[in-house]
């Protein structure tokens, strides 16, 4: 047994020891250092000129760690080269720092980061074909650079190509070759063989008259160092319309705020400048406002922990500019702040990858810029009710959820309402793939699903092996100025276009092309606009071409079987004119539940419309007032004006 002194000397030593280890306080960068360590991460990293580092403060004690980010004060040796802004570091020039983080006065640690030259941003658009023996000249050689610079070109201007495909190469050289470093891009040129002796210029466009106006659309804000694509749209004397993006002249009333070529604006400092694209005499611009918000670089190396980790530390008006390469992404893939602009490499093919059953991007807010992305596996999903979204030039391709896993199944879901907003230009390939063999009312499954449109446009889009392209659910239209325009849609298996209950005054749906129904059936049809019976007047369906050119599915049996209807309209004064509806359709114009409707001017044609007389037809008996003339039909399969 101990003696009662020796139990006392062991009481004082242990309390000794005690208040040692309780009190003591040490600095160091080790996350792993013993009790009461205070650390900083990263331990040391190195950052392009303009991206931006997440940091996170750390204390240890006695083996439990605390994130204490939030209560430490940051500093840094060369405010110059790199500052700290919301615990995330923003580089600014080139060089070596040293950032000290404090927590509560006392605990201190230090990290190192390298700031490396920044990449310029090359964009080149695509050279239009030209025939053989042509000398190159600045319209091909056209490369543009976010940051000043020369390039030079392989081969040179003045060279004569060759029949083929030829690669062209831009190399670039940054004025500031300090903040910049060195670029090179390439892209391929069309050489057609010569045209022979005696046969005109081809035909351009298929416009018959003039240009009447010139519309500039796209987004109106970017960051410094960051591009955005716009795009110009002619109107022609026939309302016909035509993307003539590529043929425009662009020109900038500020270079120092933004330059343009090709139709992609490049902001170089804050401001607001005014651009301009002129083709034929006549003018249309649009005002390009060019904010002090930072590009953050991302690139496939970072895990996707580390790129939401960034896109939390960003701010509202930064550029989001995505590294070409491949993204792949789990559920419930990335949560978007609110207010950025994203943009993937024009380039190169920025591609986001999910293994199929949920979507890669969740959006709540408002101000969503997305371009030059392609979704494989997944899609994009907006949340509450959005305004001034621009969602273009991306691919949204092999969306496949399981069957009736909303929305799993859609690219683009617009869940409340979307105001003030653009999707265009957009590839849309392989949606649904599970239903296209499937007959059954399944909507919840295409390209594009949207509530509450307002002040919208979904142009010059393309569908490709699809269950639906565009599909407007329970909406409440009346007047809202919605424009679904000169989209393309093949291998459709249930409907191109489909506006589904709810008013819809105000929505047009015009100049879009429907061929090539796959594996259809029943309902299967070219555009459904099934507003309700007492919608507002404005619906109009106009200058459409709905071709059913492929023979029906499985799912039709006998000889006698077509699909229902090109075009089915509703709504009270609802007009359907200069449609070209052709081919295996049961009937042309099928009328629902509406009055004053006026179907005027349409060409209508095929063998079973014909053989019942059902070029224009009614789903419930007639409806009060509604005008049907002028329209011209005929029992072949083909119209004419497709071809």
């Amino acid at each position: 047994m101990r003696t009662l002194p020796t139990l006392l000397r062991a009481c004082v030593l242990l309390l000794h020891v005690a208040f040692i280890a309780g009190c003591s306080t040490t600095s160091s960068t080790n996350p792993n250092a013993s009790a009461n360590a205070f650390s900083i991460q990263p331990a040391a990293a190195s950052v392009a000129v303009g991206g931006t580092v997440p940091l996170q403060a750390t204390l240890a004690t006695n083996g439990t760690r605390q994130n204490v980010t939030g209560q430490t004060t940051w500093a840094v040796s060369d405010p110059s080269i790199a500052t700290v802004e919301n615990n995330v570091l923003k580089s600014k020039s080139v060089g070596t720092i040293t950032v000290n983080g404090t927590f509560n006065g006392t605990s201190t640690a230090s990290t190192s980061l390298t700031i490396t030259p920044a990449a310029p941003v090359i964009t080149w658009s695509h050279p239009a074909d030209v025939p053989a023996a042509t000398t190159l000249s600045s319209t091909q050689l056209a490369a543009q650079a976010n940051v000043p610079g020369t390039f030079t070109y392989n081969p040179a201007a003045g060279t004569a190509l060759q029949s083929g495909t030829q690669t062209l190469t831009a190399n670039f050289t940054p004025s500031d070759s300090t903040t910049y470093s060195s670029a090179t891009a390439s892209t391929t040129i069309n050489v057609s063989s010569p045209a022979p002796v005696g046969t005109g210029p081809a035909p351009v466009g298929t416009q018959t008259a003039t240009l009447a106006s010139i519309q500039i659309s796209g987004v109106s804000t970017v960051g410094r160092g960051a591009s955005v694509q716009l795009k110009a749209t002619g109107t022609y004397a026939d309302k016909t319309t035509k993307d003539i993006t590529s043929d425009v002249s662009w020109a900038s009333s500020q270079q120092s705020v933004a330059t343009i070529q090709g139709g992609l604006a490049t902001g170089v400092g804050a401001g607001t400048s005014s651009v301009t694209g002129s083709l034929s005499g006549v003018t249309g611009s649009t005002a390009i406002e060019v904010t002090s918000g930072y590009v953050v670089q991302i690139d496939p190396s970072m895990s996707q922990s580390q790129i939401q980790s960034k896109l939390d530390g960003s701010q509202s008006g930064d550029t989001i500019s995505f590294a070409a390469g491949t993204y792949k992404l789990a559920s419930p893939g990335l949560n978007i702040p609110a207010g950025r602009i994203f943009l993937g490499s024009t380039t190169g093919t920025t591609m986001l990858s999910g293994t199929g059953g949920y979507t890669l991007m969740v959006f709540y807010g408002d101000g969503l810029t997305l371009q030059n992305f392609t979704f494989d596996g997944g899609g994009l999903f907006l949340g509450g009710a959005v305004t001034d979204l621009h969602i273009e030039y991306n691919t949204f391709q092999n969306i496949n959820g399981p069957f009736g896993s909303w929305p799993a199944e859609i690219a683009i879901t617009m869940d409340t309402s979307a105001a003030n907003s653009d999707i265009s230009y957009n590839k849309f390939t392989n949606i649904g793939g599970d239903l296209l063999n499937q007959f059954v009312d399944e909507v919840f499954a295409g390209g594009i699903f949207g509530k509450g449109l307002s002040n919208t446009t979904i142009e010059y889009n393309t569908f490709d092996t699809f269950n639906e392209g565009i599909h407007i659910f329970y909406d409440n239209l009346d007047g809202k100025n919605v424009h679904i325009n000169n989209n393309t849609f093949v291998h459709g298996h249930r409907i191109a276009i489909e506006q589904q209950d709810g008013k819809a005054g105000g929505l047009e749906v015009a100049y879009n092309k429907v061929s090539e129904p796959l594996n259809g059936w029943a309902l299967t049809y070219g555009l459904s606009i099934a507003a309700s019976s007492d919608s507002g007047t404005g619906i109009t369906v106009h200058d459409n071409l709905v071709n059913a050119d492929t023979p029906v599915g499985a799912a039709c049996k006998g000889s006698g079987c077509y699909y229902p209807y090109g075009i089915e309209a509703w709504g009270t004064g609802t007009q359907v004119y200069n449609n070209t509806v052709e081919g295996l359709w049961g009937h042309g114009v099928a009328i629902g539940a509406a009055s004053n409707l006026s179907i005027t001017k349409n060409t209508i044609c095929g063998p079973s419309m014909a053989q019942n007389n059902s070029f224009v037809d009614f789903e419930y008996g007639s409806e009060p007032g509604t005008t049907i003339q002028d329209n011209t039909t005929s029992a072949d399969m083909t119209c004419g004006a497709g071809k």
